[in-house]
């Protein structure tokens, strides 16, 4: 369910936009069962970098096909309760580009 932040943010037209462009590009196949060679129906569009208060904001961050990505319930289950990362996680680099301060452990 989504935070109160990002409520109005997931029913916009250019979150349905992206979410329909990132279904596409991964051809309904969650990519995290894909690595492990088996084929499941994607559900859900996952933010890599977790939205929070500040970077919902940053384009990039919210709508941008890099950082997202297709999965089944069950990977972003386990994507969510694996992996915290918080705005404390990111740095600008030197080109103004929002990166991690060191590798995620996926």
């Amino acid at each position: 369910m989504a935070r109160e932040f990002s409520r109005a943010f997931y029913k916009s037209k250019e979150w349905k936009k992206a979410r329909e462009y990132i279904f596409k590009q991964y051809n309904g196949i969650c990519q995290d069962c894909l690595d492990k060679g088996t084929l499941t129906p994607g559900k859900e569009v996952h933010h890599i970098i977790h939205l929070d208060e500040i970077n919902i904001n940053i384009p990039e961050v919210a709508l941008g096909s890099d950082n997202l990505i297709l999965l089944c319930k069950e990977c972003h289950h386990k994507r969510h309760k694996n992996n915290k990362i918080t705005s404390d996680d990111l740095i600008f680099n030197e080109n103004g580009e929002l990166i991690m301060k060191q590798a995620p452990l996926y």
